[in-house]
């Protein structure tokens, strides 16, 4: 007793500046546990309790541990006192507060969710790992799937993965919270659904995004959509982009026959990393159901790896069925970069590939009409193309390269047959009384050039014969006459 009765003297006698007491304070508690318990544990149990607000840290740590070896439960400290010690502004104060708060019943603690998360979410570290143990304490010491202790974990995990979302207050905050969510708390974070991990994975916050994937590989791949396969596909974690790549394996069928996952899924060439891109451009490959909107989706892609395999998959499956298709989709994406494109197939495709595809011949020079009867296929097409080409042929003050390149291409397909001349020569009609000057002379020749190889169409252009004058000198003089009921100089009444 007399022992115990100095110990309280010199504790209530420390000043701040005593150093060595914190060096000691494991020293004296386990001297309380041992020897002097007897006394330790039956002593001014109000004394002690004085204690936790000595302004000396290591002496209110020490009061906490000789309350909870005192006979006397924590609850009979007055509940202003705990109170104070929770609400306290100094995280070393609270923490004191939450080692004795953590010894009161589990049936009062698993009432607490909302406090527990404030500790756990704290920014101060001491707080923090005052809690953490408890929560420990609680997830071994009460039964994991009791409804009591579930009903806590429902109430508390809302407020922890709200912390993981925001930016940590303090460091080690994430850290200490995926410590606990994947530890005293697993069983209620794998119960998490598929709308939760998405949230985490695609969250800004690194923690939830670690959090998100830990918990995605026990979820099959169609419990997400597509588009989330490929946003998946586009995430910082490897272990998740393994997760989508494999997702895409698994269901590469299921993808194909489906226009509009299909469409989801080119998303993952948004990806920026490496591995993703590779895989994707292995797997698509490899798919043979394509439409034309889907691969001009992939040439107005704006990463030009992904834009230049867009244009191969589009030489490779392009045929006399199909041409006009891609080329009225790439009208809709007047980009530069995609112009360039339709100027290389009207060069190289339409004038020398498609050829060899339908066989057509070049006509022999002088021999008129003796090839009408060849490439209808090809004016079948031609006919398709109208809109595109009046697209191109409208624009304004752009694409030059591709207009004159589709003015060329036309102006020698309608001297191939009179059905091809029928349709460049209603196209040239159109564009001629619409467009600027600049271009109106290359549409007049054209006009003249299929009314001098088929006269008999009607190209909706009119020659008026020139007149002839006597004498060139007096052409404003005979013009008045003219217009005077006159006869002209050098004419006969």
């Amino acid at each position: 007793e007399a022992v115990v009765e100095k110990l309280f003297e010199w504790l209530e006698d420390c000043e701040d500046w005593s150093g060595p007491l914190s060096e000691i304070v494991g020293d004296i508690v386990s001297a309380l546990r041992e020897p002097l318990l007897p006394v330790a544990e039956s002593a001014d149990h109000a004394r002690i309790a004085a204690l936790l607000f000595h302004s000396c840290a290591p002496v209110a740590d020490l009061a906490a541990d000789w309350l909870l070896l005192h006979r006397q439960p924590v609850t009979a400290l007055p509940a202003e006192i705990l109170s104070r010690l929770l609400r306290d502004e100094d995280p070393t104060v609270c923490a004191v507060g939450i080692k004795l708060f953590g010894a009161l019943p589990d049936a009062v603690l698993l009432q607490q969710p909302e406090l527990f998360a404030s500790f756990c979410v704290s920014a101060h570290t001491a707080v923090r790992q005052s809690a953490i143990p408890v929560l420990e304490r609680l997830a071994h010491e009460v039964a994991p799937e009791s409804e009591s202790f579930s009903e806590f974990c429902t109430q508390l995990l809302p407020f922890l993965l709200d912390g993981l979302f925001r930016g940590e207050s303090g460091e080690g905050v994430h850290a200490d919270l995926l410590a606990l969510l994947r530890g005293p708390l697993a069983r209620a974070t794998n119960a998490l659904d598929a709308a939760t991990v998405r949230r985490l994975l695609l969250a800004r916050s690194k923690g939830a995004q670690q959090l998100g994937a830990s918990l995605l590989p026990a979820f099959p791949a169609m419990a997400f959509p597509v588009r989330d396969w490929a946003a998946f596909a586009c995430h910082a974690l490897i272990d998740v982009r393994r997760w989508a790549q494999e997702a895409y394996r698994e269901n590469a069928a299921a993808i194909e026959v489906d226009a509009k996952a299909m469409e989801e899924a080119l998303r993952i060439f948004d990806s920026r990393w490496d591995d993703s891109q590779e895989f994707a451009r292995a797997f698509f490959s490899a798919r043979g159901t394509w439409t034309p909107a889907l691969l001009v989706a992939l040439c107005d892609h704006s990463n030009a790896a992904v834009e230049a395999f867009g244009r191969d998959l589009i030489r490779e499956r392009t045929t006399l069925e199909n041409i006009a298709g891609y080329l009225l989709k790439l009208a809709q994406h007047p980009s530069v970069k995609i112009q360039g494109l339709v100027s290389d197939w009207l060069e190289m495709e339409l004038e020398g590939d498609l050829e060899e595809l339908q066989g057509e011949l070049e006509e022999p020079e002088g021999e008129g009409a003796a090839g009408e009867g060849q490439g209808e296929d090809n004016v079948e097409m031609l006919y398709s193309l109208r809109p595109y080409f009046l697209s191109v042929l409208s624009q304004v003050n752009r694409a030059r390269t591709v207009k004159n390149r589709v003015l060329a291409f036309l102006r020698r397909r309608a001297l191939r047959s009179p059905r091809a001349a029928a349709i460049v020569a209603e196209i040239f009609a159109r564009q001629v009384v619409t467009v600027a000057l600049a271009d109106k002379a290359q549409y007049l020749e054209g006009l003249l050039a299929i009314r001098a190889r088929y006269p008999e169409l009607e190209t909706l252009l009119t020659l008026e014969p020139v007149p002839r004058y006597a004498d060139p000198s007096n052409r404003y003089a005979d013009q008045c006459a003219n217009r005077a009921g006159a006869p002209m100089q050098g004419m006969p009444s």
